[in-house]
């Protein structure tokens, strides 16, 4: 009896990210993929935890991507997904829960918010893809497939590529894949962006940004700008940890702070950090009375780069990543193709004006206040997220260390 051997092929995962936005929508099907992107994305912090200094990345365009893939994954493959991701409904309800998530945030934007999302398909020329799993790329997740010449002209692919993820995101990643990324062996890209643009509810004034200490691993002292005003703001001290609410315009969505009360207490509430525990604090937050409140906040930035294969398989994707056992038959018909890279940028600026996704720089400031009212002043390291306030999404997650 003859073993037949089979070619495995990879496809590459690739997730733009620029910046982005947790909490209750109407429909049960929306909370319940808002809920599991939750989870994901503090599965995938305490990933990557232990790299150092500041970290930024969007948990809503990676489940996203690993949906889009998801859609074409059979057998222990798509289990593992779905269990990576969450979530355990069927291909096409996962797809279509995806699909209505990203229907409600893109009808939340407008004129106060800028948000865009896009997902789209680079396919070898003549490589085949069943109809069915175009058909549903396409009416869930707004994908087309695009023809590429992997095979014989790698650089072009590459540039039509990053062409597409450039206009995606306003110019802010223009270059989401490096050269040498993609080779003769690639069939598959899928790729997906997300730009976010929002300027706060209650704006700092840039004279009152003004240089202030803010400590730093081992206990350092830098100075930075940091921003100040004192407005109404939601926030709440609960053991151990504050929490500060900074809405957009509109207030669909907003940044939420974390800040420890030790300030070397980053690492202990990172330890704590989980879906439960953040929907704990958040059922704090959400409720609290706005109060008149000197906030101080450093101007900062930050930018990631991130090459996140060797994670997502510590979350149990070891089948997709293996070529003998990959299963994506979903989106050919056959067993011949496995993940072979994700690769995650991420952009974030935040200053007096608000937030952009993808900005080249980002500063918080502080000042002093002479009224006599609650401070919350961020001097030492801080976590924070960009939330859709409607349906509990996490676009954005990240800490800051050194805001420099």
């Amino acid at each position: 009896m003859h073993r037949h051997t089979r070619l495995s092929l990879p496809i590459r995962i690739l997730a733009t990210t620029l910046l982005s936005a947790t909490a209750r929508a109407a429909d049960p099907a929306t909370n319940a993929v808002a809920a599991a992107d939750t989870a994901f994305a503090l599965d995938l912090y305490h990933q990557l935890a232990a790299v150092p200094g500041n970290l930024f990345f969007s948990p809503y365009s990676l489940s996203r991507l690993l949906a889009l893939a998801a859609a074409g994954a059979r057998g222990p493959t798509a289990t593992e997904l779905d269990a990576a991701l969450h979530l355990d409904r069927p291909a096409d309800q996962l797809a279509a829960g995806y699909a209505d998530l990203t229907k409600a945030l893109q009808a939340a934007a407008g004129d106060d918010i800028d948000l865009v999302t896009a997902d789209s398909l680079w396919v070898q020329n003549q490589y085949p893809l069943r109809p069915e799993y175009l058909q549903t790329v396409r009416i869930q997740f707004g994908a087309d497939a695009m023809p590429a010449d992997f095979v014989h002209n790698t650089d072009a692919a590459r540039a039509a590529i990053n062409s597409w993820v450039g206009t995606q995101t306003r110019g802010k990643i223009p270059e989401l894949i490096g050269p040498g990324v993609l080779n003769a062996a690639t069939r598959v890209v899928l790729c997906d962006a997300i730009y976010f643009k929002g300027k706060w509810e209650h704006q700092f004034k840039p004279q009152q940004t003004d240089a202030a200490p803010f400590r730093v691993a081992g206990n350092a002292i830098v100075s930075v700008p940091t921003m100040h005003q004192t407005s109404v703001f939601r926030s709440v001290h609960l053991a151990g940890v504050g929490l500060l609410e900074l809405p957009y315009l509109g207030q669909r969505f907003s940044m939420v702070i974390i800040l420890p009360d030790a300030v070397d207490g980053l690492a202990g509430v990172e330890q704590q950090l989980t879906a439960e525990q953040l929907h704990l604090w958040l059922a704090q937050l959400d409720p609290a009375g706005g109060v008149e409140t000197a906030v101080y906040l450093p101007r900062f930035t930050a930018r990631q780069n991130l090459q996140l294969a060797a994670q997502l398989q510590h979350l149990g994707l070891s089948k997709a990543f293996d070529p003998a056992a990959a299963d994506f038959s979903g989106m050919t018909g056959n067993r011949d193709l496995f993940l072979s890279e994700v690769l995650h940028q991420a952009f974030v600026n935040v200053d007096e004006e608000g937030t952009e996704a993808a900005a080249a720089s980002a500063a918080v400031m502080l000042g002093m206040s002479m009224a006599k009212v609650p401070e919350f002043r961020v001097d030492h390291p801080f976590l924070f997220l960009i939330r859709d306030n409607a349906t509990g999404t996490i676009l954005f997650l990240g800490r800051v260390t050194d805001p420099r």
